[in-house]
C-alpha cells in the first residue's frame, strides 16, 4: 500500500467535500502536491485555486488530466453519475483512487469497476465521512448514552 507522501494529485470536482479532503492530505505532507483539476464548474475550479495554488494544472476534461504522468493518485468528487467512468478510466490510465460515495449508481456498475480493478495492482479507497465526522461522532455518542433516551 503506497503511503500518504509524496503524492502527486489530480482532483476530478473540486467542490467543497474536495477541498476539505485536498487540505487534509496536505496538513498530513505538505510535500504532497496537488497536480491538476478538472471540474465543469468554473466558479469551483475558481475558488480550489484561490485556496490551494494558481500554479495547479486547469483541465479541460477529465482524460487529459488522467494522461498527466505525474499523477499518482485521483480523488474523485463529482457528480454520482459520472463516478464509475471516472473510476474505471483513472485505474486504466494505472492511477490509485479515492472517490466519494457512492462509487457507481447500480449494481452492474458496480461490478464493472470490481472487474477493473481486480485486474490491477492499484489502490482504491471510498470515502464514508460520516464515520468520522465529529459532529456525527457526538450523536453516536450521545445516543450510545442514552443521554436522548431511547431510539
Amino acid at each position: 500500500m503506497e503511503k500518504i507522501n509524496n503524492l502527486g494529485i489530480g482532483v476530478i470536482g473540486c467542490g467543497t467535500r474536495m477541498s476539505e479532503v485536498v487540505k487534509q492530505l496536505l496538513k498530513v505532507n505538505p510535500e504532497n502536491k496537488i497536480i491538476g483539476v478538472y471540474d465543469p464548474s468554473e466558479k469551483s475550479v475558481e475558488k480550489f485555486l484561490n485556496k490551494f495554488g494558481k500554479e495547479i494544472i486547469v483541465y479541460e476534461n477529465y482524460l487529459d488530466l488522467l494522461r498527466n504522468k505525474e499523477i499518482n493518485w485521483i480523488l474523485i468528487g463529482s457528480i454520482n453519475s459520472a463516478h464509475k467512468n471516472q473510476i474505471i478510466d483513472s485505474l486504466k490510465f494505472e492511477k490509485n483512487v479515492f472517490s466519494e460515495k457512492p462509487i457507481a449508481i447500480s449494481e452492474e456498475e458496480c461490478l464493472e469497476i470490481k472487474k477493473e480493478f481486480d485486474s490491477k495492482n492499484l489502490n482504491f479507497l471510498i470515502s464514508y465521512p460520516l464515520r468520522y465526522s465529529p459532529h456525527y461522532l457526538e450523536i453516536k455518542k450521545m445516543i450510545d448514552s442514552g443521554k436522548i433516551g431511547e431510539i
